[in-house]
């Protein structure tokens, strides 16, 4: 015997449920899904209540060989991306080593064709080497130094966003021997993060 009755476009519906519905009653099941979703939601509240209270945001930076990235979790606990100065999401791993300013990034990649003994590009290739593989700017340079000025373009315009940054996680590739990895922690310092 079918105990269903079937709605106005053919779907069963379970019928007892059905009457209590239609009369404005509420069962006892229906209170205890209305109860779990209240639950989730003040504990999905106060998930929310602790990250915005949390003082400092932690960051992640990816130091890529030839563009970098800067992450942090939004207030609900996702991850995004944060744009540089120029509201790109990347920015180049180039410096540019002028008379009294360095450039990093997308200008001194621009100007990487007109003053290329003034560039140093990808030096994350030399990270653990003494110095990068050749002079910038007439001097011998470790890729500590040129990766430790990348951070701290990133460090800056990550601040401008979230504030000040204390806590950072930076990503090695898995290759990276502990020389390489000693050498990225060392640039970590000289950018103070």
């Amino acid at each position: 015997m079918d105990y269903t009755r079937r709605g106005s476009r053919g779907e069963a519906r379970d019928a007892p449920f059905e009457d209590h519905r239609r009369r404005g009653a509420t069962t006892q099941h229906q209170r205890s899904v209305h109860d779990v979703v209240d639950r989730a939601v003040d504990t999905e509240d106060s998930r929310r209540i602790a990250m915005a209270e949390r003082p400092e945001p932690i960051v992640g930076i990816d130091l890529g060989t030839t563009y970098s990235v800067v992450a942090a979790l939004d207030p609900s606990g996702r991850p995004m991306t944060i744009p540089n100065g120029h509201g790109d999401l990347s920015t180049p791993s180039v410096v540019l080593f002028e008379d009294g300013a360095l450039i990093v990034g997308k200008e001194a990649q621009r100007l990487a064709m007109l003053e290329p003994d003034r560039v140093a590009e990808c030096p994350k290739r030399d990270m653990g080497s003494r110095y990068y593989h050749r002079p910038v700017a007439g001097r011998r340079v470790p890729p500590q130094v040129i990766s430790a000025l990348i951070l701290k373009r990133l460090k800056v315009d990550a601040e401008r966003r979230l504030g000040p940054i204390r806590r950072v996680v930076i990503t090695v590739p898995a290759y990276f021997d502990h020389t390489r990895r000693e050498a990225t922690c060392q640039a970590a310092l000289l950018a103070r993060l």
